[in-house]
């Protein structure tokens, strides 16, 4: 058994929200960073007469997951779709900004053989696609969604599985 979770061990999936991951595009190859971010809750005292106090506790934060990538010839729109299409091919032949990202679930899967450790986000949009290179690199960059910690009607956006 592996003493921890290493990135040779992952796989991350991207498909429209609501969709089976591992049917979706398969992002493990393109990352090189993987973070996490938001889902707190502030508690806060409220002072009361008498020396008192209430506690408020308010809603919790967005959760953002944000990927270092790099862009690869064959799907070379993948991330421009997440952020301005409603497809997820990568071979689009023209992205336009005018369009409007569609709600997606993102899967990351740790395995070191016999254990898996899931991360589902559920109903994210992707928030950024930041593309750069330099004269001795290649085009890479960081790609970040954001969601609510729950739907409206107060199902959870984010599951985590061990098994």
């Amino acid at each position: 058994m592996a003493e921890a979770f290493f990135p040779d061990g992952a796989t991350v999936y991207v498909v429209a929200a609501g969709g089976t991951p591992t049917a979706g595009f398969t992002l493990t190859d393109y990352c090189t960073n993987f973070s996490q971010s938001g889902g707190a809750r502030d508690t806060e005292s409220i002072p009361v007469f008498g020396g008192g106090n209430i506690t408020k506790q308010n809603p919790r934060d967005q959760i953002e997951i944000s990927f270092d990538v790099i862009l690869q010839p064959g799907s070379a729109t993948i991330f421009d779709e997440m952020l301005f299409s409603s497809t997820l091919s990568g071979t689009a032949a023209s992205v336009t900004s005018d369009g409007e990202g569609q709600a997606l679930k993102v899967q990351v899967i740790w395995t070191d053989g016999s254990n898996t450790y899931t991360r589902t986000y559920d109903n994210v949009y992707m928030s950024s696609w930041d593309p750069a290179m330099g004269a001795d690199g290649q085009l890479e960059g960081s790609i970040a969604f954001k969601m609510a910690p729950t739907t409206a009607n107060g199902t959870a956006n984010l599951t985590i599985t061990y098994t």
